[in-house]
């Protein structure tokens, strides 16, 4: 039984990666689709506060990514 909790546990890991970088995948899209759309009203102030969450969840898709595999 141990082993097959160990497994259990170790797969719920991956898949939550999986599903964090799936979200990943989807935050690049929809901030490149904001770069692209503010390309011609960049202000370096605004687009850290409006990019900075997304940074954020990218590194954090990163480190569950790393951990699971």
């Amino acid at each position: 039984m141990r082993k097959c909790s160990a497994d259990k546990s170790r797969i719920d890991l991956q898949l939550k990666a999986i599903e964090d970088y799936q979200k990943a995948l989807e935050t690049i899209a929809g901030t490149h689709k904001k770069l692209d759309e503010e390309r011609e009203h960049w202000n370096a102030k605004r687009l850290s506060k409006d990019l900075g969450p997304a940074i954020v969840s990218l590194g954090n898709a990163a480190v569950s990514v790393n951990k699971a595999f």
